[in-house]
């Protein structure tokens, strides 16, 4: 209905937008995984199953809630500026909702009632616009799991979803956290170091994606990696630096003592098995990938069973419990093995 309406001749038009924060520009489906499980011959069996869902795009020309290309909507004569909101940082921070609020934004109105100086802080006439290189990191995590990301001051940025009504905490600066559904998104600088925490709310797959975006580069998916068997109890930590996820750390059964290692190149997946070994849970520093101390001899045997690297101590119960988990991704094999047959039968 707006579209046709133009403005009397005689009324000057101008117009000012946002830019420079991470605002969502379109959706990209990517397939992911989920465990279905049913009981079968007395026994309870879970399979990955494949399933779509929307991953949100971002984009630096916008200012969090509308791109840059909303103002293009009057298309008669007038004048666009445009305001850094990234540069603004530095004296406040702003997006959509308060942009009128900014003391650049009254010298501007000032400048154009009054006639006055149009080179005001952080807005700008200039078109095509160019915005200083700057790069973001996507931080994606599929449920069920909660994600709290720490930098190297001890700042956080995560969402708190213990409560009846969700509660964001930005205590990094420059970053962004939202929640889509079953997915919480976190969004940092690119130009730091971080240390991420992430902890199971149920039972299931947990997928952590990484991409990255900035002035000069679309938004480009650099790492995906799955977690298998997720459960209340399960702690994964791991560092972001330098563009990529270091390996994960998962601490299994809340015991405050790292079970498992998964590599963040490969998928691979080992079990940590050291005598009287206590695994330290990085909290702060994001510097490099999980450390893992110890007093005991380490591992004395390593092997491969049924695809899973398995290490083998003395300890008697730990073994007990990898045997196990050896014995149920056996009869998930066998489970699959079963149904092909009466399939082809």
């Amino acid at each position: 209905m707006l579209q046709p309406w133009r403005a009397p001749d005689h009324i000057e038009v101008t117009e000012l937008a946002g830019i420079g924060i991470p605002t969502i520009s379109g959706f990209e489906y990517r397939q992911f995984h989920r465990l279905v499980c049913e009981t079968e011959f007395m026994i309870g069996v879970c399979v990955r199953e494949p399933y779509y869902k929307p991953v949100p795009q971002f984009s630096v020309f916008g200012d969090e809630t509308v791109m840059l290309s909303s103002a293009q909507g009057y298309r008669g004569k007038k004048r666009s500026f445009v305001l850094d909101m990234d540069a603004h940082r530095e004296i406040g921070r702003l997006n959509h909702v308060n942009i009128t609020e900014s003391p650049m934004t009254h010298q501007w109105l000032s400048s154009l009632l009054y006639e006055g100086s149009d080179k005001i802080r952080f807005i700008s006439e200039v078109k095509p616009i160019e915005m200083p290189p700057v790069m973001f990191y996507v931080l994606g995590i599929n449920s069920p799991a909660e994600l709290r990301v720490l930098d190297e001051s001890g700042n956080t940025t995560y969402i708190d979803a213990s409560q009846e009504l969700l509660r964001r905490e930005e205590g990094i600066a420059g970053s962004r956290v939202f929640s889509f559904g079953s997915t919480t998104l976190a969004i940092l600088p690119a130009d730091g170091e971080y240390t991420l925490e992430i902890a199971g709310t149920g039972a299931g797959i947990v997928t952590l994606e990484l991409d990255v975006f900035g002035t000069k580069q679309r938004q480009t998916n650099v790492n995906s990696i799955e977690v298998d068997q997720v459960s209340s109890t399960t702690r994964i930590y791991t560092t972001l630096s330098e563009g990529k996820l270091h390996n994960l750390s998962l601490d299994n059964n809340g015991d405050g003592k790292i079970d498992t290692i998964i590599d963040s190149s490969t998928g691979e997946v080992s079990l940590v098995v050291a005598e009287d070994t206590v695994n330290e849970i990085p909290r702060s520093t994001a510097r490099s990938g999980p450390v893992l101390r110890g007093s005991g001899e380490g591992v004395s045997v390593t092997g491969v069973v049924a695809g899973l690297a398995v290490s083998v101590s003395d300890q008697e119960d730990v073994l007990l419990e990898q045997l196990l988990r050896q014995l149920y991704e056996a009869l998930i094999q066998l489970q699959e093995i079963l149904r092909t047959y009466e399939f082809e039968n």
